[in-house]
């Protein structure tokens, strides 16, 4: 038998977010199957990929002030003008 997963839940199988743990756990217990892999899947997992990639890592501003307050918080401000 072949699964279906939803990007989300193929995110958790190779990040290492909060409930990353509980997702390989629940793939384990369901004794591995091989999962269908689209090309709309590949999309999706890339969209979501970058999404998680620029949520943790850049701060998007036009505005000169909340580009300092970002990196007096440690994160990476670009310009979006």
């Amino acid at each position: 038998m072949r699964a279906y997963a939803d990007s989300s839940f193929i995110l958790r199988l190779v990040t290492m977010e909060t409930d990353s743990p509980a997702t390989i756990a629940e793939y384990r217990r369901l004794g591995k199957p091989p999962m269908f892999f689209l090309p709309l899947d590949l999309l999706e997992v890339r969209n979501a990929a970058c999404a998680l990639t620029l949520e943790s890592e850049l701060f998007l501003t036009t505005d000169g002030r909340q580009a300092q307050l970002a990196q007096a918080e440690g994160l990476k401000a670009v310009s979006a003008s």
